[in-house]
């Protein structure tokens, strides 16, 4: 498992996933955002509205639903937007992690 940020144009949050999720996130979110606007649950989420925990959902019962260890959130790291920039740019260990915003 390895750890990734998270945010939705707001607080950034730190999840643990599968190291493969972590690895390719950028495809993963994307994928994410096509299944929530046309597949079975776009009626249930608003367009253009999905915030990090629908995410984590998905992950946890569309993308890996028999994996034994689940993806989940872990805290909330940065608040305002002077928080942010440092955990996205020179916060240790926080700067290296997965980024993505919805």
């Amino acid at each position: 498992m390895k750890y990734i940020l998270l945010s939705m144009d707001g607080p950034i949050s730190l999840y643990e996933v599968p190291d493969k999720i972590a690895k390719n996130l950028h495809e993963y979110c994307i994928d994410f955002l096509k299944w929530a606007e046309h597949g079975p649950e776009a009626k249930r989420l608003k367009k253009g509205y999905f915030p990090e925990e629908e995410f984590i959902k998905y992950l946890n019962n569309v993308v890996n639903p028999n994996y034994i260890y689940k993806s989940k959130f872990i805290k909330t790291i940065a608040n305002t937007d002077e928080e942010k920039i440092k955990v996205l740019e020179v916060a240790e260990p926080y700067k290296d992690y997965p980024y993505f915003n919805f």
